[in-house]
């Protein structure tokens, strides 16, 4: 990576040529090693790579904040807290408002909650959620609601 490229903190610091240096002494492997670097990890403090004022730092470059959730999604989210399987499933299939006359544009991520749930739910019944599994396995059955999260904005395509 070209130098003028790589983020600096105001200590000198490279934050690249740190998480490079951190992620070739993981025996695991760990996000550094794509130079994601998640700020709460507590890995970062523990082994020196980041001080808490440049944790600090690096948490408050460019922060951007996260929408508020409108209560109406909020609330159907909460109405899938179940205590049983069952319960669950009774949910799920309950038929919705938003059934009756689908609008992708309106409903999307009401739509996107409920199949997400469901999935996962069949996931947890056959036991696969207990089980190591390839790379493959999770790209085709978890990271897949990561891609089409995002598929009631016309802006945003999720790549992988």
């Amino acid at each position: 990576m070209k130098r003028e490229s790589k983020w600096y903190l105001s200590t000198g610091k490279c934050i690249e040529d740190e998480l490079f240096a951190f992620g070739m002494q993981c025996h695991h492997d760990h996000p550094s090693h794509s130079f994601i670097l998640d700020t709460r990890d507590s890995n970062y403090k523990t082994y020196e790579v980041f001080f808490p004022a440049e944790l600090d730092e690096i948490k408050a470059f460019e922060e951007k904040k996260l929408p508020i959730m409108p209560t109406e999604l909020h609330d159907f989210n909460n109405s899938f807290n179940k205590n049983s399987i069952q319960e669950l499933r009774s949910q799920i299939f309950q038929s919705q408002e938003f059934d009756q006359e689908y609008s992708h544009k309106d409903s999307h991520d009401y739509d996107w909650v409920r199949f997400t749930i469901y999935a996962l739910l069949r996931e947890y019944e056959s036991g696969s959620l207990k089980e190591e599994h390839s790379e493959a396995w999770y790209m085709a059955h978890i990271w897949h609601f990561i891609d089409t999260v995002f598929n009631g904005e016309d802006e945003i395509t999720a790549l992988r």
